[in-house]
């Protein structure tokens, strides 16, 4: 029996799926922690952009989240933005983007004072105003990687085994790899193309390629072989940020990209931080949490975000 090889594209979609079906895949029993498990603060500084983004409408609109966790973040997001005239008041409803049935459990009881709707793909969010919020989504969705051998590019399935060659047009070195996502890349047309929103996007990756691969597992908080246990371990690639940010200068809206660091402080963060501590917060809690989420030599430069603003 002859077995064809694999793209990695369909290597990824098949361990994803798996894994989060089947997995405690966030927190301290899980295999890795987000940022809103690290901190309050991290939502509620996502939580003051959702905020300014409303200030822009000032009219009913829908809050959705793509991928959200155990639905920390969201729940962080809420809870800041109560005191924002007129935020809760024309809410319409908590939308959240989600394929796992067992996140998707976790996620309502975080959320059970919430009027929330779950979609399974984007192509089913409301018409209307949205504000979509995303944070170690995108690093989730399934890759395609192709190697530049003698001047010509070829598909790599599981192993680095080169299937095909394909018509790639790249600026990459001899033996360079290109990464190619394309379901990141079919959201950011689907929501270049809808108007009437505005999207935060935060997750480790690049904005010029690093043309090598990002292939990635962790499980139990460590690093993981990525063809080793599979289904059992979350596999992920870096986001290509500026492949998105070209769909959406093409569309002619408006983009800003920096790091982790430089939005959560710009938001506000290191001042959360000291009224946290002022009102009884433990001191060693608060500044170790911070330093985790805006250090450079932890997620303060690794992580980036991309905000999108499409509002009509």
């Amino acid at each position: 029996m002859t077995h064809r090889p694999i793209p990695i594209d369909e290597f990824m979609r098949s361990a994803i799926r798996n894994y989060y079906q089947n997995n405690e895949s966030i927190g301290a029993n899980g295999d890795f922690i987000t940022a809103p498990e690290i901190s309050q603060m991290f939502g509620e500084m996502v939580g003051i952009w959702c905020a300014t983004q409303y200030q822009k409408i000032n009219t009913s609109f829908y809050l959705v989240e793509l991928g959200a966790g155990k639905g920390t973040m969201m729940k962080d997001i809420l809870r800041s933005t109560k005191h924002i005239p007129g935020f809760h008041e024309n809410l319409r409803s908590i939308v959240i983007v989600e394929n796992s049935t067992k996140l998707i459990e976790k996620q309502a009881q975080n959320l059970r004072d919430y009027d929330v709707t779950w979609v399974d793909d984007i192509s089913h969010l409301p018409s209307g105003n949205l504000i979509i919020v995303a944070n170690e989504f995108l690093d989730a969705l399934p890759i395609k990687q192709f190697e530049r051998v003698s001047g010509i590019f070829y598909e790599l399935g599981v192993g680095n085994v080169r299937i095909s060659p394909a018509q790639i047009q790249a600026d990459c070195p001899e033996n360079g790899i290109i990464e190619i996502c394309p379901d990141a890349q079919d959201i950011a047309e689907k929501l270049a193309e809808r108007g009437n929103l505005s999207t935060l996007f935060i997750d480790y990756g690049y904005f010029t390629p690093p043309y090598k691969s990002t292939l990635q597992a962790v499980k139990g908080h460590k690093y993981h072989d990525v063809f080793s246990n599979i289904g059992e371990a979350d596999i992920t690639a870096h986001v290509d940020f500026g492949a998105l940010n070209d769909i959406f200068s093409k569309h002619g809206i408006k983009t800003h990209y920096q790091t982790q660091r430089d939005f959560l402080c710009n938001h506000g963060i290191q001042i959360r931080a000291q009224v946290l501590i002022k009102n009884g917060a433990d001191h060693k809690v608060i500044s170790q949490a911070l330093e985790r989420l805006i250090s450079p030599m932890q997620m303060g430069d690794l992580f980036k975000v991309l905000e999108v603003f499409n509002f009509n």
